[in-house]
């Protein structure tokens, strides 16, 4: 009978190399001199996403307007 399973995770040199590359606080300096730090932000690296169907976005709302303005006519109420 199986009483536990041992899920513990075997601590190897494989572990210490990524720990070193995910805690990374060296600094590099560029050909001009400049000194930066080589871990970044997310947010330095990755820019904000361009909504491409923003276009398509206020053509849905201009036809929705349009449908509702019938709508109402129809129904009476302008």
């Amino acid at each position: 009978m199986r009483i536990e399973d041992d899920m513990r995770k075997i601590w190897t040199q494989v572990n210490r190399k990524l720990d070193g590359y995910i805690d990374n606080i060296d600094t590099f300096v560029t050909d001009d001199g400049l000194e930066q730090r080589v871990k970044q932000a997310i947010s330095k690296v990755i820019g904000p996403r361009v909504d491409g169907n923003a276009g398509h976005k206020e053509e849905i709302k201009a036809a929705k307007e349009i449908h509702d303005m019938i709508a109402r006519k129809m129904d009476g109420a302008e």
